[in-house]
């Protein structure tokens, strides 16, 4: 609604004053605002494609040992390690839908260097205990991503691919790494993806269900190892969709 102040000049006369109003949208109004800038939706354009993580009392843990989780205002769900030395995956789980589907992540991680860190997205069978995942690795300054098969969340598993090791320079804590991973199950073969845009992903591996695991939920978390230091991952999206053509 548009705002009218009336006066008078000192000398005589009058004027009126017609305030403009933002949300006023007939041209032939006085208080109608010609070439209005586009205002962008707020945030990050790279985050609002990707819907914010579910409930956290929707997930169930695995292996949770000492590490503990809290959800934001924001709905990102921060997951904190702390270093216990042995290889011990803490793990979140959550049933998938039926395939075919596929499941999109992003993740900020925060992890000490001079360890052994990694923090990523899992198929997993509550009865083998198996899972197959889709990594970052951090180890003594360097990182990269790789599809694992791991036997236990106990046990440390086998690589099967991976993009090669990055060094992150030095320092006491490495931050702001930000991951977007994608795992997809067509009801024969599982894919392990990856991408920088959190739009076009590239595949790193892939294998048929069974060869090593018949997932029955999927699952996010990560390993923490070695230096006393916390490592933090922040789930900030997640989306779990059905998809035909898979």
């Amino acid at each position: 609604m548009s705002k009218r102040i009336y006066g008078a000049f000192p000398g005589g006369g009058s004027f009126t004053q017609v305030q403009s109003d933002w949300n006023e949208t007939n041209p032939a109004s006085a208080a109608f605002i010609k070439n209005k800038p586009t205002i962008p939706a707020s945030g990050s354009v790279f985050l609002n494609d990707i819907p914010t993580p579910p409930a956290m009392a929707g997930f169930t843990w695995v292996n949770q040992g000492t590490a503990t989780i809290v959800q934001t205002k924001s709905k990102a769900i921060l997951l904190t390690m702390p270093s216990l030395g042995p290889l011990n995956w803490r793990l979140l789980t959550l049933a998938p839908p039926a395939t075919p589907y596929k499941l999109r992540v992003l993740m900020r991680s925060y992890f000490p260097p001079a360890s052994t860190f990694t923090c990523g997205i899992y198929f997993f069978d509550t009865v083998s205990q198996k899972m197959l995942a889709l990594e970052n690795l951090v180890n003594s300054g360097s990182n990269f991503l790789r599809a694992q098969r791991i036997v236990s969340p106990t046990v440390d598993g086998t690589q099967q691919a991976g993009t090669g090791a990055n060094s992150l320079g030095s320092g006491s804590i490495e931050t702001g790494i930000i991951t977007s991973y994608q795992i997809r199950n067509n009801g024969t073969t599982l894919f392990l993806d990856y991408s920088i845009d959190a739009e076009n992903y590239i595949n790193l591996y892939s294998e048929a269900i069974g060869a090593f695991v018949t997932p029955n939920r999927i699952a996010w978390g990560g390993v923490n190892t070695g230096t006393g230091v916390n490592g933090y991952v922040s789930l900030i999206g997640w989306t779990v969709e059905n998809n035909a053509t898979l």
